[in-house]
């Protein structure tokens, strides 16, 4: 008897066994990777504040006089920025538009001259390379402004002004400190042709070149 019952006892165990390892193997659920976090796509409208610096050219009767042109700047700019998923490549393009105080005064061939920049704009192509919330950038393309100069002599003064376009370069550095608002630090250097004109008689020209640096903050939306 007891022979008997080892017998069914060591049966029932192995259909037992037998009917575990037929059981199906649940797969592990699956989760879904993460979104990549794209910083920069979108587009964004901010202001800035800066300081241009460079040297002005005047020639006149036949003399050529050269001053520092330096002066306070400030203005806004608004653009997008096209960000692929994974990629820390950034294509972007911005328009500002800037008012300035840059101007001089200097003697040249006898006359007290001086030439000033009223205002300028950029339109320019960005690329950058942002694998998180910085992103270093270079920039450039179209630049355009108003410039005017004057000249004194025997108490008369006469004037020119003229808007004049040209081409601009440069770089900066952007950072995100919050998903909507960034900070950033930018050089351009615009070169944008000369004013030309006619004093008492004889032309003149200034020829007008300008590094700008400034500190600006955007919104993006």
């Amino acid at each position: 008897m007891r022979k008997i019952l080892i017998a069914i006892a060591a049966s029932g165990l192995s259909i037992g066994m037998a009917s575990a390892a037929d059981l199906p193997v649940r797969a592990p659920a699956y989760v879904p990777a993460p979104a990549p976090v794209l910083w920069w796509n979108g587009g964004y409208v901010g202001a800035n504040v800066g300081y241009g610096w460079s040297t002005v050219s005047a020639t006149y009767l036949g003399a050529t006089g050269s001053e520092n042109f330096n002066g306070v700047l400030g203005g806004g700019q608004i653009g997008y920025n096209w960000q692929w998923a994974s990629s820390p490549l950034v294509l972007g393009i911005e328009a500002d538009f800037q008012g300035t105080d840059q101007r001089n005064d200097y003697l040249v061939g006898g006359v007290s001259a001086s030439a000033g920049l009223d205002w300028f704009g950029t339109v320019r192509g960005r690329i950058g390379y942002a694998p998180g919330p910085w992103m270093a950038y270079f920039t450039g393309g179209w630049a355009y402004g108003r410039f005017s100069a004057d000249a004194t002599a025997g108490g008369v003064t006469v004037s020119a002004s003229d808007n004049r376009s040209g081409w601009t370069v440069g770089g900066g550095l952007e950072y995100k400190f919050t998903r909507n608002w960034s900070a950033k630090v930018e050089y351009l250097y615009i070169k944008a042709g000369s004013v030309d004109g006619v004093a008492f008689g004889a032309p003149f020209s200034v020829d007008f070149k300008n590094n700008i640096a400034r500190f600006g903050v955007n919104y993006h939306f």
